[in-house]
């Protein structure tokens, strides 16, 4: 934490450990000028946190509560949190060699994992996330790991700068001596319920896919369908007329527009961002995007 004479104290901020498909690293700029500082005593809320880099990027003297229904990403964090060296050294004893890799993807398989040591599970998602193609945290219906090998030639898995920035970042403290960041596990909208007057929430909820079918059928079928994303519009309106700031972010479509076409209640920025949107990875595509500000 640095202080300026008598201004108000800002914190180090931290980087992705993560390299998180969708992440936010490229708009924070964009995102943080549409986000403000919380009211005095008041809190700034992620409750899709993925990557974190808009929590992780947050200086203020607020508290900052962040939850994800990923159960493995929630783990992580709190390991890196709790026990950044054992970490490290669980990471150190990984390499980028394709069986290896695929021995490690399939642990998820064995009955009992989800019990195994959390350190192990935080090291064995981080390799995975370095290692894996392209980066994407993709399970099957039985909720096991199935994305393939990456074939990079030095994948950064274990960066221990960032892990021990990160490890500072989550065990920061408030001017009043409270701990500033707070990791929940769960579904968006146990964590909005505690959403009062003054806090500010960033929602980064899964996109609508910029290619789906006109039945949305396939859309559906990943988990957040439609329905999903008009509950989740209510829910920042609910949120907005309770005096809460709120910020979300989708893709720049036709759905999405539709979804917050009311200019009485949301306003709509366009952004243009670079994403990968072919099989390769060295693919990527300038597209647009829309960060949506409560009114």
């Amino acid at each position: 934490m640095s202080t300026t004479g008598t201004s108000t104290p800002e914190f180090e901020p931290a980087a992705p450990v993560l390299k998180w498909v969708g992440g936010k690293r490229a708009l924070l700029p964009q995102i943080n000028r549409l986000l403000p500082k919380p009211e005095f005593g008041k809190r700034f809320f992620e409750p899709f946190m993925g990557g974190g880099a808009v929590a992780f990027s947050r200086t203020f003297d607020n508290a900052i509560i962040c939850s994800d229904a990923n159960r493995d990403l929630i783990n992580l964090y709190e390991v890196i949190r709790d026990q950044p060296e054992a970490l490290i050294n669980e990471l150190g004893k990984l390499s980028n060699d394709e069986a290896f890799y695929y021995e490690i993807r399939d642990r998820d398989r064995a009955e009992g994992w989800q019990l195994a040591d959390v350190v192990e599970q935080a090291a064995r998602v981080l390799y995975l996330n370095k290692t894996c193609f392209n980066g994407l945290y993709r399970v099957n219906a039985q909720g096991q790991f199935n994305t393939p090998f990456g074939h990079y030639v030095r994948p950064n898995f274990l960066d221990e700068q960032a892990i021990n920035k990160l490890h500072r970042f989550l065990n920061s403290q408030l001017v009043s001596g409270e701990r500033r960041v707070h990791l929940r596990q769960g579904n968006y909208a146990e964590l909005t319920r505690e959403v009062v007057s003054g806090d500010v929430v960033y929602f980064d909820p899964p996109y609508v896919p910029i290619s789906i079918t006109a039945s949305f059928t396939s859309y559906q079928s990943q988990g957040f369908g439609l329905n999903d994303q008009k509950a989740l519009r209510d829910e920042a309106v609910r949120l907005s007329q309770s005096g809460a700031k709120v910020l979300l972010s989708n893709s720049d479509h036709e759905i999405v527009r539709e979804l917050y076409g009311d200019k009485s209640q949301f306003k709509l920025h366009v952004v243009p961002i670079s994403r990968a949107l072919a099989a390769k990875v060295t693919a990527r595509k300038k597209i647009t995007e829309l960060l949506i500000e409560t009114k």
